[in-house]
């Protein structure tokens, strides 16, 4: 049996959140165990060992439903089960491959739009970056998310070639990410100037557009829940 780890409803703890509540009871139902973790409490430093608090010691292997989790709160989360006794079926760093864009590229280069990255948020960089994807339009992006809800000022790029309307998109975007920028600038190759239709009903979409709790599919150049079974 796996343990799977939810959410708990911010107002009501000893409940799991309301996004996730089905697939907790479908779980109970085939036969898995449930506990719930403070989301909140995970993205504070410090906050995992209060995160995992309800997870009872030693309840062997578990996998994280929930939202998305930037790799250092995941890998904060995995140290807090392990030293209760439960294992990750997932680890920190197949997490991380799986979540940050030059991990998970490589293998799903075929599949998905080319894209240059940097390391970092240094204008030079970026422009090389550009230059390496080749002219053209293309959207931006740090290694784990977009400001599509910002399209026109901070996630189209018209043209690569053009530095300095480019970087005026880059530096916008960096400013909008603040503390909560990823690794570095990674620009994908696209041809549409329209934004990607605003989540359904299944999404949480702020005053601006999503909020840091949405759910989207893990790899693609366009991601924000977490679900990322072990490999095989």
């Amino acid at each position: 049996m796996v343990l799977l780890l939810v959410p708990a409803d911010p107002l009501r703890p000893r409940r799991a959140d309301g996004h996730f509540a089905p697939e907790a009871a479908a779980a109970r139902d085939a036969g898995h165990d449930v506990a719930l973790v403070d989301h909140d409490a995970l993205t504070e430093p410090g906050g995992a060992g209060q995160a995992v608090a309800r997870v009872p010691g030693g309840a062997g292997p578990a996998v994280y439903r929930g939202w998305m989790l930037a790799s250092t709160q995941y890998a904060a989360l995995a140290d807090a089960l392990a030293a209760k006794g439960t294992s990750l079926r997932t680890s920190a760093a197949q997490y991380r491959q799986a979540h940050e864009l030059p991990g998970w590229y490589p293998a799903l280069a075929p599949l998905t739009p080319a894209a240059a990255w940097t390391a970092g948020d240094a204008e030079q960089e970026f422009h090389a970056a550009c230059a390496r994807l080749g002219p053209g339009p293309a959207v931006l992006r740090d290694y784990v998310k977009s400001m599509k809800h910002y399209w026109h000022q901070a996630a189209y790029i018209s043209d690569t070639a053009d530095h300095a309307a480019a970087w005026k998109v880059a530096a916008r975007f960096r400013e909008l990410r603040g503390e909560e920028f990823t690794g570095g600038f990674s620009c994908c190759a696209g041809s549409s100037s329209s934004p990607p239709r605003k989540p359904g009903p299944g999404g949480r979409a702020g005053p601006t557009g999503w909020s840091r709790r949405t759910p989207t599919p893990p790899a693609t150049c366009r991601r924000t829940s977490a679900w990322h079974p072990s490999p095989g």
